[in-house]
């Protein structure tokens, strides 16, 4: 027990001095504000936060940010604390599983992932969830080793679960149901209750605060519309399959990193030796002794329900991934513990440079390795790139344009909404990369705008200023001739166009425009 106590608290401060202090001043990521503007104020309607509504992790954010009164530190503070609880948690769960060499080299897959590093840095919940996740199948794992005491604490750690992120609580209940199956109708009922119990102390007030249950369902079928309907197999067809299965495959093998490599070998080789083993049986036989091992179930059940979800209905970002990511790495780190690759000193050198190479990664790769667009990593240097620029363009704005006379045309707009609220912005949003709509502007319909409907007056010179503020939104602009340009600290520049009170703004599903006004 001193060893193990010795080792987790080691891979729990070498986790932590990864990401603290905390770095960054701008929030990374859209759901980032959407959880900072939650703080101040909780509205699903008004995405803060987005759907499905998160609200305890929403409140216990407001407790931290108690302590430190700046959302963006608090909920970093958050992901990093959650991190290095995660990959503690990791160790106790493989050494439950299997044994301490594999809890130790799991704990170090995952503490070394460049995704897991990332969003470490970020101000979102999936670490948060990655580390609930651990805590509710180690429990579970309890259970299913038969030790019945542990039920509640599973039952109420999955309630939880579900308050942070509602969506885990689902992926994990066929697992429940597999681990508690052996507990008899009276103590499955009573956690059970436990657990309804739990999800109604948050559903309840989730509601409440969503102006009711009719209105709560209205912003839920309003948002599932807008990003399933296309990812769906049943709506989306094959693109949204495809969609699906490209997003799922990229997150996790960058999640997974250079330890696929090893995995995957340890796999095909213990595969061709359990075949050897068994090929003077027939193949239904040599396919029937993996069903019989006793934690086939435990982890099909733990990542099947949440990749079928990703697969078949929506795949959103890369962090999503950390709900079944450690399973892998559990089976990954299993693998070459029965190979003894880790006491051959070759092993160890491969395995460790594994390790450094992943970690790497994420600390030196640039977040355009290609040059171009084709290619993002999420890296640290992706993290300073976001957090330089956007430093540049909000001091620029406000140094050279006044809010009495300047319109802000964004397409990632929460983000002028957040840090300069100051100023009167119109969204002119592009479809993002691997959507349906990808690389094109999302207006519904044509409108004319004039800064002065707006509340917008007229400077010295008797101007409006239309400030571009994301340099996707330039190849739809068609006022080119009348765009001046500003160039800026971090090698970028900001466009701007100066318009007469006889003129508008004129947006349309192909493009904008500088017109004069109807």
């Amino acid at each position: 027990m001193k060893r193990d106590t010795l080792a987790v608290s080691l891979l729990f401060l070498w986790s932590l001095l990864l990401h603290l202090p905390v770095k960054w001043h701008i929030l990374y990521h859209w759901d980032s504000i959407n959880f900072a503007l939650s703080l101040s104020k909780f509205d699903v309607a008004a995405g803060q936060p987005h759907v499905p509504g998160y609200i305890v992790y929403v409140y216990f954010a407001r407790l931290v940010n108690g302590i430190f009164h700046n959302p963006q530190t608090s909920l970093v503070v958050i992901s990093a604390v959650s991190s290095a609880l995660a990959v503690a948690a990791i160790y106790f769960l493989g050494v439950i599983i299997f044994d301490r060499q594999t809890g130790f080299w799991a704990a170090l897959f995952l503490l070394s992932s460049p995704l897991f590093l990332f969003y470490g840095e970020i101000a979102l919940p999936h670490t948060l969830d990655a580390f609930i996740v651990l805590l509710c199948v180690t429990m579970l794992t309890q259970v299913l080793h038969g030790k019945p005491r542990w039920a509640i604490p599973a039952a109420i750690c999955l309630g939880i679960a579900g308050g942070l992120r509602p969506q885990t609580e689902l992926f994990l209940a066929p697992l429940a149901l597999y681990c508690g199956w052996q507990l008899g109708w009276r103590r499955g009922l009573t956690a059970l209750a436990v657990l309804v119990a739990i999800d109604f102390a948050w559903c309840i007030p989730l509601i409440q605060l969503s102006g009711g249950l009719s209105r709560y369902l209205e912003v839920m079928g309003a948002f599932t519309a807008a990003f399933n309907t296309t990812t769906a197999i049943l709506t989306g067809g094959t693109w949204g399959l495809m969609r699906n299965l490209r997003k799922l495959v990229m997150y996790t093998l960058y999640g997974w990193g250079l330890v696929s490599l090893l995995a995957i070998s340890a796999w095909a080789w213990l595969l061709v030796d359990n075949w050897q083993q068994h090929r003077s049986s027939s193949k239904k036989l040599f396919l029937l002794t993996w069903f019989k091992k006793p934690y086939f179930w435990f982890f099909f059940l733990w990542a099947a329900p949440t990749l079928g979800y990703y697969l078949f209905i929506h795949m959103g970002q890369q962090g999503l991934v950390f709900v079944f990511l450690p399973a892998i790495f559990l089976l990954s780190a299993a693998a070459i513990v029965k190979l003894n690759w880790h006491q051959q000193s070759w092993g160890r050198v491969i395995v460790a440079a594994v390790i450094m190479v992943n970690a790497s990664l994420f600390l030196f790769a640039p977040a355009k390795p290609l040059g171009d667009d084709r290619l993002k990593l999420l890296t640290f240097d992706t993290l300073q790139q976001h957090d330089t620029h956007y430093q540049v363009i909000f001091s620029t704005i406000r140094r050279e344009f006044s809010p009495n006379s300047t319109l802000l045309l964004s397409s990632q707009w929460r983000f002028p909404q957040y840090y300069l609220p100051e100023y009167s912005f119109i969204p002119y949003s592009v479809g993002s990369r691997w959507e349906v709509n990808a690389g094109n502007p999302t207006q519904a319909e044509s409108t004319s705008i004039s800064p002065r409907d707006l509340g917008l007056k007229t400077d010295a010179q008797g101007m409006f200023t239309i400030v571009l503020v994301d340099d996707e939104i330039l190849p739809f602009n068609q006022s080119v001739d009348q765009t001046n340009w500003l160039n800026l600290q971090d090698g970028s520049r900001l466009g701007y166009i100066e318009m007469t009170p006889q003129q508008a703004l004129l947006l349309t599903p192909q493009n904008f425009s500088i017109k004069p006004a109807q």
